[in-house]
């Protein structure tokens, strides 16, 4: 979904809400994701070009091959997703 689509719909479900507390929530929410997305953007928090380029340099050898291991398992779909481990550990939670 792109965007525009998600924004129109977001829209739309806030006419339809009636519950003023439901409202203040949301309302909190938002203010707290953007709050958090702008302390992001703070520069000192910011990596550099260099930095990111060259961000595998200090990793050792069986680092880059873990990686290597799991990007080739995520191809073959060989995991278990986010949600299948959350549903199946959440009374622990």
């Amino acid at each position: 979904m792109k965007a525009i689509d998600i924004k129109k719909d977001i829209h739309l479900l806030i006419d339809t809400i009636e519950n003023e507390n439901l409202l203040n929530n949301f309302h909190d929410l938002l203010l707290e994701s953007f709050s958090k997305e702008k302390d992001s953007l703070i520069e000192s928090n910011l990596l550099s070009n260099d930095e990111i380029e060259n961000w595998d340099l200090n990793l050792s050898e069986q680092e880059l091959e873990s990686i290597a291991r799991g990007l080739q398992d995520l191809k073959e779909g060989k995991f278990i997703s986010h949600d299948v481990v959350m549903k199946k550990y959440e009374k622990y939670l």
